[in-house]
């Protein structure tokens, strides 16, 4: 897979925060280590993710995409995607209504995203623009914005559905480090 973002404080510069937020690193738990702390004013603050500290465009062609989240209140990641026919936004919400506006794909995810406890999220890019839009094929992913206020990890890219996760800390078969 392709990690676009996975705690290190050297990709605290990948993202960009807007007016009134503020993005930091900080440690959560053995299982997560360090992740984004978005904090600001919930849904009027929004934080874009980049691949790296140059902001440009993942152009990535991988479908699938992957993140943990951990928000306690209503929160929209919206990806910005390349097609054959334009840039779409998918934007993915548990409290999005299904359907297009424009061009925004709206993606209702599970309650549980905005619950205030760690999910992952694993998408088929292609099938949710295939939700509205069955003549489009995707091309490539150029970035994603957070709206919201919580935590975000593990932002993972991978050209299969098969995402793999390492979590807690790596022993040995004697139990040490």
């Amino acid at each position: 897979p392709n990690i676009i973002f996975n705690g290190e404080e050297s990709e605290l510069q990948n993202w960009i925060a807007g007016p009134n937020a503020t993005v930091a690193i900080q440690y959560e738990d053995s299982e997560h280590g360090n992740v984004a702390v978005l904090s600001g004013d919930g849904w009027n603050s929004y934080y874009s993710l980049y691949e790296d500290d140059k902001h440009l465009p993942w152009n990535i062609a991988y479908n699938y995409i992957s993140w943990e989240m951990n928000f306690s209140e209503n929160n929209v990641v919206d990806l910005v995607v390349s097609t054959d026919k334009g840039t779409y936004y998918i934007h993915y919400s548990a409290d999005s209504v299904p359907g297009k506006n424009g061009n925004y794909i709206n993606v209702k995810l599970d309650e549980n995203t905005k619950g205030g406890s760690w999910v992952k999220v694993t998408r088929d890019i292609q099938a949710d623009l295939n939700t509205q839009l069955q003549d489009v094929t995707f091309t490539s992913i150029s970035y994603a914005i957070f709206y919201g206020s919580g935590k975000v990890d593990n932002v993972q890219i991978n050209k299969e559905m098969n995402f793999g996760s390492i979590s807690g800390a790596i022993k040995d078969a004697d139990g040490n480090p």
